[in-house]
């Protein structure tokens, strides 16, 4: 029985460790940092990640020809878990919903379209 206990102790920790380096090897893909220690290393690596995600977002929405779908999808999710590894950071609703991803404030709502506008009066 001892022996089982140790293995699975080895298995989780082998575990933590794999999936540490695999969030080191894509924050480093995405955007090409090595995160360092602490707090301040944190809030830097999710301050690129934002970054990033604006820069992603701004090429998709002028319909760009280097955007890329599937690196956005990993930015948002990325930066999600980075935000979410911060000391005191705002976890996801009880509603399954996120924050406003950065560069959209909270207060600003859901957009509306075109037709959802008022109409201006004429004259």
């Amino acid at each position: 029985m001892r022996q089982d206990r140790g293995q699975t102790t080895r298995g989780a920790q082998s575990e933590a460790a794999r999936h540490e380096a695999l969030r080191l090897r894509t924050l480093a893909r995405l955007i090409g940092a090595e995160p360092g220690e602490g707090e301040s290393a944190q809030r830097a690596v999710v301050a690129r990640l934002a970054k990033a995600l604006r820069g992603e977002r701004r090429r998709g929405k002028a319909g760009h020809w280097t955007y890329d779908l599937n690196r956005h999808i990993a930015l948002l999710q990325a930066y999600r878990a980075e935000r979410a590894l911060l000391p005191g950071a705002v976890q996801g609703r009880a509603d399954g919903t996120y924050p406003p991803p950065p560069g959209r404030h909270a207060s600003a709502g859901p957009r509306q379209t075109h037709e959802e506008k008022s109409p201006r009066p004429c004259g």
